[in-house]
């Protein structure tokens, strides 16, 4: 477990779920709502790395029969939460995404939304993906373009290795060029692959709005939080003025590219 990342870790989605599910999901429901029309999935829908079930909840609302899967406990109380709400009927577990504790062939589609990106082994989250697809199901994941098309998150990581250095500088996204998903994807054996670029945007009154909520709902963040513990707030406040310095005062629009590719299994 050492070798991981905080992202690849569940205590640290968990630790951020309440505040990703309020702010983050409403605007990754419309990620998800690209991927079903991309797909046009067939009766049985599984979303992998679902975090508070952004698609898993579209899905089940329009009649499939889904199952969501994720490693992080908080994210699916909230998910189940919120589909008692809306009357969506759906099977929910907790579960790894390199070892799917699935049959084979048991679904028509699946999804992994904003969730294989973070897996210490995309090759096994591919495999397993594709295992448990019927043949002629496709497999729909998406990714963020490079952070340099994205100013929030270019002037984020600018001003974070530049108060705290690291080795080989900012972390880069993975598939984050059309190139990479279709050698990934075709690597893994899919056929038929296709990559979609889709954008949408967080939108705010001001950069201090924006950030009121960002802190505890930014994995990377919650993971600092826990590692500087009492120096944490004097940092965070620092990085917010450097983010600001670049970004303005606002209001403030946060577009947020994003490739969505899918495969077909022969």
């Amino acid at each position: 477990m050492s070798n991981l990342s905080p992202q690849q870790l569940p205590s640290t989605w968990d630790s951020v779920a309440e505040s990703y599910t309020a702010n983050i999901a409403p605007v990754f429901e419309r990620y998800a709502d690209d991927a079903l029309k991309i797909v046009s999935p067939d009766k049985r829908v599984l979303d992998v790395a679902t975090g508070p079930g952004t698609l898993a909840l579209i899905a089940a609302a329009r009649g499939h029969e889904v199952t969501a899967i994720d490693f992080a406990p908080s994210m699916l109380e909230r998910l189940e939460a919120e589909a008692r709400r809306r009357h969506c009927a759906l099977k929910v577990s907790v579960g790894d995404g390199t070892a799917l504790p699935l049959p084979d062939a048991a679904f028509d589609d699946a999804f992994s939304m904003f969730g294989l990106i973070f897996f210490p082994d995309r090759v096994k989250g591919f495999s397993e993906l594709k295992r448990v697809v019927r043949p002629g199901g496709q497999v729909l994941i998406s990714s963020w373009a490079p952070f340099e098309r994205i100013p929030f998150f270019a002037a984020f990581y600018e001003a974070l290795m530049n108060m705290f250095p690291m080795p080989g500088g900012a972390p880069k996204p993975v598939l984050s060029t059309p190139e990479d998903c279709l050698r990934e994807f075709r690597e893994a054996g899919f056929i038929d692959v296709q990559v979609h670029e889709r954008a949408h945007a967080f939108e705010a009154v001001s950069f201090d709005a924006y950030w009121s909520w960002f802190p505890a709902a930014c994995a990377p963040l919650s993971a600092m939080g826990k590692n500087l513990g009492d120096k944490y707030p004097a940092v965070l406040d620092e990085l917010k003025k450097r983010i600001k310095s670049q970004l303005g005062a606002g209001p403030l629009r946060v577009e947020m590219p994003a490739l969505l590719t899918c495969g077909t299994r022969p």
